[in-house]
């Protein structure tokens, strides 16, 4: 599996990442909505969502991704959350840049470490795979108490070429204004959606980039409940 994953992977048709209507145009064409979930409303502002995301990775600098977190309903974490939310970020944060940083400034962290991923890393994406295999975007609806939304490709094959073996997660240094437990608890069900795109950086690097969002009618916004990248081991992955 994992070599028809990467031969699949080799001849996908990439587009400029920077190309907004065209990767806009993508987003559109991999939207399945076989439930017919979504409103009007709610399908336009996912897929700006996902555009605004990926046109942040694709930018020539962090500040855009920055000023995507500032403008998002989120907040930023703080000495008030718990030991388990800072874990991650903190270790990574020593690890990488050799400075434990304070509670009290997710967001100076944050910039932190996209300057050094711009830099260093090479994570600008500038490319965005195209058709079926390239890009896809999956809305379900669930009643279940956890987050994780796992069950978003019910074929054995095409879920086990977006689920590559390594896995890089979030650091997060936001988390949304109403978690997915306030949503159901308001609407007594959760839509969400899963986008997996196929990424290409700017070292030439291809990988499944996978994302889980819930919908939030009370805000009207889509909360990113994981940010992943799949099948790379030597990257840093942020929200």
């Amino acid at each position: 599996m994992r070599e028809l994953r990467a031969a699949r992977i080799a001849r996908l048709t990439f587009i400029p990442a920077d190309d907004r209507g065209r990767v806009d145009a993508a987003l559109q064409a991999g939207l399945s909505d076989p439930h017919r979930l979504l409103t009007d409303a709610s399908r336009d502002a996912l897929l700006r969502t996902l555009g605004d995301h990926l046109a942040a990775r694709a930018a020539e600098s962090p500040a855009e991704y920055l000023a995507l977190a500032d403008r998002e309903k989120t907040r930023w974490i703080g000495p008030d959350d718990s030991d388990d939310i800072w874990r991650l970020p903190l270790f990574y944060h020593e690890r990488v840049t050799g400075r434990v940083p304070s509670r009290t400034e997710a967001r100076e962290a944050l910039k932190a470490m996209l300057e050094l991923a711009w830099a260093e890393y090479g994570v600008r994406i500038k490319g965005v795979g195209v058709g079926d295999w390239g890009t896809s975007i999956h809305v379900g609806q669930t009643r279940e108490q956890n987050t994780s939304l796992v069950v978003a490709f019910p074929a054995v094959e095409l879920d086990s070429y977006w689920d590559a073996t390594a896995t890089v997660g979030d650091l997060r240094y936001r988390v949304p204004r109403r978690s997915y437990a306030d949503v159901l608890r308001d609407n007594g069900s959760v839509v969400y959606a899963i986008a997996t795109t196929v990424a290409e950086s700017e070292r030439g690097v291809r990988y499944p980039l996978v994302s889980r969002w819930y919908w939030d009618p009370q805000l009207h916004t889509w909360h990113c409940s994981s940010f992943a990248m799949k099948n790379v081991a030597a990257h840093i992955m942020w929200y």
